[in-house]
């Protein structure tokens, strides 16, 4: 280990190739610290030894390891003999320390390899994305069939990728010309055979839009090379004969149709049903089976209007014009249509003008109304049409009691219509006459119009508003008795805006559902008059709120007779429920379950009383009456069997008193005629007639043998 300072002025300064800057930064770290570690050594009075040369190994060894050196492994001869500098002393002058050498900075060596690496990263990325980017695309717009194939089959795939019809052909077109040696003429010949067949597939569909020329011109540009070029070929004959097939179907109906050969018309519209085209068998068949429907109905209705007008009354001229005015344009029967509709009308006309030069002016009217206006008449003769048709119009319009717009409308073309009578017509007198009147409507409805757009805002002060408008409607007014209809309509939409408010709160006193709720809220509804427009409402509210009260009050008591119920004592809860009145809200649903109890209460006493009336006939059937009689007496009134146990009681009374009859009259008998033994024999006869039924009606407790004594008593004495 090399301790002390090294004088880098005592010794020549060899340069150590790749000796690394942390064997220097070790060396100089080792020379600092001996000054503090050890004395220094006597310093030598000869002159120091010269520092040899790097050896061969030790420029070897550099070389090697340039970059960690150990001191330990370096021949320490090879290294320069450091001068030992003593420490400083009062008698070691300062001028005799030879300055350190500062040692060389590190960070120099690492800009320069980091600019290094920045360079060839550079190079680098500039290198890979020169290589890995994409060639510019080619001009589609600018393509020729002399442009490289490459770039024709880039066009022609983005080309036909719209899948327009046009579109697909030009991409065929594009690649049609390669050959069958070029390396790109499978993937073209894929493109194409894709291609053609969605151009045959649209082809199809113009089929179906009626365009079989641009059908077969699109099917016939599909190349020869295509896998698809037989089959298009076949389509196109196969459309050609369709439509051939298809035409005849249709010329063939038409021409029925001209022969009213309904039958024969259909029969063609269910032939196009098998032709395999969809434009001829779904669309084209609908078309003409309406048509020929249309076409029929059309007739129909025109010869049923030809058998009204036989008659050539008008009423029924009117209804035959009505009629013809139902057929369709465009079918084989209007023209026929027109032409009669003229010769009715005209006849029609004939007898309006007939009845208004009667006097007849209100059927003048009604027989014009029936004639069209689009019929070609005399000018003279056609003010009558249009009076009539302007007052029907106005009648129609006037029918509604509230005012409208449409109505306006309705009179402002009615006198324009009256207007353009002339003065020499033979309705120009009657026509100003009403044109007066309409005007006057007009000025009245114009006037309801204003004020109805004012009552339709809702408001109080709108609603005042728009009833002075109608008052200013006067009685001798035409429209007076409508402004006084919605004068009294808006006067009770006032009225309903000023008792709002107390049944608005009425419902909100009775909203908490209690009794003084309930009453508070009756109270405030009765402060509603009769005569104001919400009076019927409140009253109906009134009902309602009375009715819960109602139920309020009675339901403990119709708690309480359901709980009896419930427990069984049906007697009790019915005599509970009876306290519930019939005017009372609860009643019906109170008798409802007082019905069913009854029911089973019923039920019960059946159960109850049926042993008892089993027991009376049992014993009756023994000839012990008194006995079943008393039994049968124990059925109660009201009881369910009660009826049937007093009918059974009064039967056996009878029996009863026949049987003492009979002993009476045997007694009777044997007194008249004693016998020796008739002192006792008479004793015992009136024994038996008094002691009879007693010895016969013994409790449920006597023993069986006296019954048996007492049933043979009463049948000896029945003997």
């Amino acid at each position: 280990m090399v301790r002390g300072h090294i004088n880098p002025s005592s010794a020549p300064q060899p340069f150590y190739p790749r000796v690394s800057r942390r064997l220097r930064r070790q060396t100089n770290r080792v020379g600092h610290s001996a000054e503090f570690l050890e004395p220094p050594p006597q310093p030598s009075q000869d002159r120091p030894t010269p520092v040899p040369k790097p050896t061969a190994a030790s420029s070897a060894n550099q070389t090697t390891a340039p970059s960690e050196i150990d001191l330990s492994e370096i021949d320490r001869d090879a290294l320069p003999q450091a001068t030992v500098i003593p420490p400083r002393s009062a008698t070691c002058p300062q001028s005799s320390v030879s300055p350190m050498r500062t040692p060389e900075k590190p960070w120099r060596w690492s800009l320069v390899g980091i600019g290094t690496l920045a360079v060839f990263g550079t190079i680098g990325l500039t290198a890979y994305l020169w290589l890995s980017g994409l060639p510019p695309l080619p001009d589609c717009e600018k393509i020729s069939l002399l442009s490289p194939e490459t770039q024709r089959l880039y066009c022609a795939q983005d080309v036909a990728r719209s899948g327009k019809l046009s579109d697909l052909l030009k991409g065929i077109k594009m690649l049609e010309p390669l050959t069958a040696d070029h390396p790109l003429y499978q993937e073209a010949q894929q493109s194409i055979a894709k291609w053609s067949r969605l151009v045959l597939l649209l082809a199809q569909e113009k089929i179906n839009q009626s365009d079989l020329q641009g059908a077969i011109d699109a099917a016939n540009q599909i190349p020869k090379t295509s896998p698809v070029y037989e089959e298009a070929q076949q389509a196109i004959a196969n459309w050609q004969q369709q439509w051939q097939a298809g035409e005849a179907l249709y010329a063939k109906a038409l021409e029925a149709v001209k022969q009213q050969d309904w039958k024969l018309a259909f029969e063609q519209v269910a032939e196009m049903g098998y032709l395999e085209q969809d434009y001829w068998r779904l669309q084209q068949a609908d078309v003409l089976s309406k048509q020929i429907l249309l076409q029929k109905q059309s007739r129909e209705r025109l010869t049923q209007a030809q058998k009204l007008a036989k008659g050539n009354s008008p009423e029924k001229l009117g209804e035959a014009i009505e009629l013809a005015m139902q057929v369709a344009p465009g079918t084989d029967a209007w023209a026929e249509a027109q032409t009669v509709l003229q010769q009715w009308g005209q006849t029609l006309l004939t007898t309006g003008l007939q009845q208004w030069q009667a006097g007849e002016v209100n059927a003048a009217l009604t027989t014009a109304r029936q004639i069209p206006l689009h019929l070609s008449l005399p000018a003279a003769a056609k003010d009558l049409v249009t009076f009539s048709h302007a007052h029907q119009r106005v009648a129609e319009s006037l029918q509604d009691p509230q005012p409208s717009w449409k109505q306006v409308w309705n009179l402002t073309e009615a006198i324009a219509a009256m207007q353009q009578i002339s003065t020499d017509s033979l309705v120009y007198k009657e026509a100003q006459v009403q044109l007066q009147v309409w005007q006057a409507e007009l000025e009245d409805m114009t006037q309801l119009q204003l004020a109805a757009m004012l009552a339709g805002i809702g408001q109080k002060p709108a609603l005042e508003a728009a009833i002075e408008r109608a008052r200013q409607v006067a009685a001798d007014r035409p429209r007076q008795a409508q402004a006084q209809s919605l004068i009294a309509t808006w006067q009770q939409k006032i009225e309903q805006l000023e008792d709002r408010p107390y049944l608005q709160r009425a419902h909100q006193l009775a909203a908490a559902g209690q009794i003084p709720n309930l009453q508070q809220a009756i109270a405030q509804a009765q402060v509603i008059p009769s005569h104001r427009a919400l009076w019927s409402e409140a009253q109906s509210q009134i009902m309602t709120w009375q009715r819960q009260i109602e139920i309020l009050e009675d339901q403990p008591l119709w708690n309480q007779a359901k709980a009896l119920a419930d427990r069984g004592k049906l007697e009790e809860a019915i005599q509970a429920a009876a306290a519930i009145r019939p005017e009372r809200a609860l009643y019906l649903e109170v008798q409802a379950s007082v019905e069913t109890w009854k029911a089973k209460l019923r039920e019960i006493q059946i159960a109850e009383d049926q042993k008892l009336l089993d027991q009376a006939r049992d014993l009756a059937s023994r000839d012990r009456l008194t006995l079943a009689i008393e039994v049968a007496s124990q059925i109660a009134p009201g009881r369910a069997l009660y009826f049937e146990a007093q009918g059974l009681i009064g039967i056996w009374l009878k029996e009863r008193d026949s049987i003492w009859k009979t002993w009476a009259t045997e007694d009777g008998a044997s007194m008249t005629a004693p016998s020796p033994g008739e002192g006792i024999g008479s004793e015992a006869s009136e024994a038996s007639l008094s002691e009879a039924e007693p010895s016969s009606s013994p409790s449920e407790e006597t023993s069986e043998s006296e019954g048996t004594t007492s049933e043979g008593d009463v049948s000896d004495a029945e003997q």
